[in-house]
């Protein structure tokens, strides 16, 4: 009867230390796992200055094409069944207007065009036209030959950041005015000749809406409306900051503000600013696109990201590497550059 009691009081010490044991080990017999696991992915985080609310997209899941292409690969248009990419080859051999065939994802020509393309691209009057910071003039590229057949001589801004349109039947372009400031250039595209638009502030880029032209002027905070036949200012959009570039949507003239890394939605009669949709942190990040899957953007902080009007805000985020360079919508996909990674993306819209 003792030797029982004395086998009992031994298991019962043995399984008192066996639960000591298991409760260091934060477990109970009970509670063993039954398999090893790995934790759960962090949920990815927004960029600086993004709202809560928009969906973090991996670049890879939307790929359609991945295009490296040497010389700061910059400023795009769509025309003639093609995208058109213009770049300054770091290596001195040239400075070229590339061009992409959308059905095939393939570089079929490369052309040799002005020193230091600049201020953009744009395609009208049967041709592409390039502007040329070095050489001060616009090519004229012929889209069935892919050669550059006239320049015409424009006195051009040096640096880059203004952007070429072609619409109302002529080129339309900043540049410094010869009494003063900057004016706003009217060219015929068949005998360059140049018409000038004096403007009130130091303007940049000009983009093309609504009926009218919109010309960006950063250091104004401003940017203003322009009637294309009677020549001259007819507006401005004031309460901007630093006005980079604009798009024309459904009703509304979008204007990216790099002063606080937001995109602006504005009346394009009344001129008001009717809705600030913040986009990331300030900064220029580059180009600007509407068309009916959104408004595509380029930020300052992050690599792209796309707002739903309807919605009024960034539904989309690529949260890569920022890279700075333009975008463009075109053939079903948004296709954008980035002049510091020698690379054009394309992506499902």
């Amino acid at each position: 009867m003792n030797g029982g009691a004395g086998t009992a009081t031994a298991k019962t010490v043995a399984l008192v230390a066996l639960i000591g044991f298991a409760a260091a080990c934060g477990t109970s017999p009970s509670e063993q796992p039954t398999q090893r696991g790995t934790a759960p992915a962090p949920e990815p985080s927004l960029p600086a200055g993004v709202p809560a609310g928009g969906t973090v997209v991996e670049l890879e899941s939307r790929l359609e094409k991945e295009f490296e292409i040497p010389g700061e690969p910059d400023w795009m248009a769509e025309g003639f069944g093609s995208v058109w990419v213009s770049r300054t080859d770091p290596e001195g051999e040239g400075n070229f207007l590339d061009r992409i065939d959308p059905s095939s994802n393939d570089v079929v020509a490369s052309i040799p065009v002005g020193r230091n393309p600049c201020h953009g691209l744009t395609v009208g009057f049967d041709a592409v036209w390039v502007p040329s910071c070095i050489d001060q003039r616009i090519d004229r590229v012929d889209p069935e030959t892919n050669q550059v057949v006239r320049s015409f001589d424009v006195p051009l801004h040096r640096a880059d950041g203004d952007r070429i349109v072609a619409a109302f039947e002529a080129l339309w372009i900043v540049t410094p005015d010869p009494d003063g400031g900057d004016a706003l250039v009217r060219m015929d595209p068949g005998t360059g000749k140049l018409d000038r638009i004096p403007l009130p502030t130091l303007s940049t880029e000009v983009v093309e809406g609504f009926g009218s032209l919109w010309v960006m002027s950063p250091e104004g905070g401003t940017a203003h409306r322009v009637d294309p036949k009677g020549m001259s200012v007819t507006g401005s959009i004031e309460g901007l900051g630093e006005p980079e570039t604009a798009a024309a949507g459904d009703g509304v003239l979008w204007v990216k503000d790099a002063a606080d890394g937001t995109v602006a939605g504005v009346d394009p009669e009344s001129l008001a600013i009717t809705e600030r949709i913040a986009v990331g942190g300030p900064g220029k990040g580059g180009g600007i696109a509407a068309d009916a899957s959104g408004v595509w953007f380029r930020p300052a902080n992050y690599l792209l990201g796309r707002i739903d009007p309807a919605a009024g805000k960034v539904t989309e985020i690529f949260a890569d590497t920022p890279a700075l360079g333009d975008v463009l919508v075109a053939f079903d996909s948004v296709w954008f550059s980035a002049y510091t990674k020698d690379t054009v993306w394309r992506i499902t819209a």
